[in-house]
């Protein structure tokens, strides 16, 4: 099934895109002691005519890697997500809608609708020459995959997983990144290096969802000057230096309790770790709120 969609990328990812499984990875049955092999790949190659998805549908659940590219200028985001128990996809495309109202009060209605009506499992944020890869682990039922475009234009595909398990041994992280608090979340874990094609394990530890994306910034910047432009832009005052350069890669939302491994692969340089999400009580985005980490994405031998 493909649905078009105006206004969701904002309610996916606000500024630039139902069984709960634990933070644990999940046991892989095995009848012997042999390793399981990686995950079965799904290529998925998102244009400006949408996107399909190659192979069985249905497929069976346990591990599968999307592996997610682009050649579109602007870059395209892709969610995974299935809607809450007892709630349609069509509602959760009118929260998305609603929480990108310029009408205040509908806008933080649908903001708070689609943190409780969606279950959100990750996804990749490409570019041209910055593919992604994404591990997730499905068990049965109904998911969707939304992309995204800077245009606010969603197409939605339809993905269903039977109740067989294809026996599957995730990518080993390199990195292993968490998101938490209480009331107000923060990284930790963020090293000050990260390989320029890292597999990071990204675990949501905060009480509603959370996305990690990641943005290129000035050399030099840190976490103090990327805390002053988002204070002056908070405050209405005169704005500091722009210290973002470009779109670099990450993760859209997974909800609270969820993990999702995703490699990267951007330009070596300085970034900034973010999470432009609303804050759900605050209505404020997060990364105005301090939740972003600054870090150098590097080569092996530099890093």
């Amino acid at each position: 099934m493909m649905i078009r969609r105006k206004h969701v990328r904002s309610g996916l990812a606000a500024a630039a895109l139902a069984v709960m499984i634990p933070l644990a990875t999940p046991a892989i049955p095995s009848a012997a002691a042999k390793v399981a092999p990686p995950p079965p790949q799904v290529p998925i190659e998102l244009n400006t005519d949408g996107f399909t998805i190659p192979g069985a549908n249905p497929r069976p659940g346990g591990y599968i890697t999307f592996q997610v590219s682009t050649t579109v200028a602007e870059g395209r985001w892709l969610a995974l997500l299935r809607p809450r128990p007892g709630v349609g996809i069509e509602q959760v495309m009118k929260d998305f809608a609603d929480g990108a109202s310029n009408d205040p009060a509908t806008r933080a209605a649908g903001i708070r609708a689609e943190y409780r009506d969606t279950d959100f499992f990750g996804g990749a944020a490409v570019y041209p020459g910055s593919p992604e890869a994404l591990t997730q682990y499905l068990t049965e039922g109904r998911y969707y995959l939304v992309e995204t475009s800077a245009a606010d234009t969603s197409v939605v595909q339809t993905l269903d997983i039977t109740s067989e398990v294809t026996p599957a041994t995730p990518p080993r992280p390199q990195i292993v990144i968490d998101v938490g608090g209480r009331d107000r979340a923060h990284f930790s874990g963020v090293p000050t290096h990260i390989p320029q094609h890292a597999t990071i394990l990204y675990r949501n530890h905060y009480k509603q969802p959370e996305e990690a994306i990641f943005v290129g910034i000035k050399p030099g910047e840190t976490h103090e000057s990327v805390q002053a432009y988002f204070d002056a832009q908070q405050a209405g005052q005169p704005l500091p230096p722009n210290p973002f350069m470009r779109s670099g890669g990450g993760t859209p939302p997974i909800s609270a309790g969820r993990t999702v491994r995703i490699q990267v692969n951007m330009p070596p340089g300085d970034y900034s770790l973010l999470s432009f999400l609303y804050d759900a009580d605050t209505l404020v985005k997060q990364a105005y709120q301090g939740l972003h980490a600054e870090l150098q994405v590097c080569t092996r031998s530099d890093g």
